[in-house]
């Protein structure tokens, strides 16, 4: 189940932040809005993907 949200989460919010690019283009600028969550999201997913631990017991 881990590994699934690690691997969906990332794509996810990806296929979403350039749609909603793509809807800033064509249609509003109101469309922005959308990236305030959805790039802090893959760049989260992103940083979770690619750490070597669990941050938890780093400490």
């Amino acid at each position: 189940m881990n590994s699934i949200i690690r691997n969906i989460v990332p794509l996810g919010s990806l296929l979403v932040s350039v749609l909603a690019l793509a809807l800033v283009v064509w249609i509003s600028p109101w469309w922005l809005i959308l990236l305030l969550v959805t790039v802090p999201l893959l760049a989260l997913s992103l940083y979770n993907y690619f750490q070597k631990g669990w941050t938890i017991s780093r400490n």
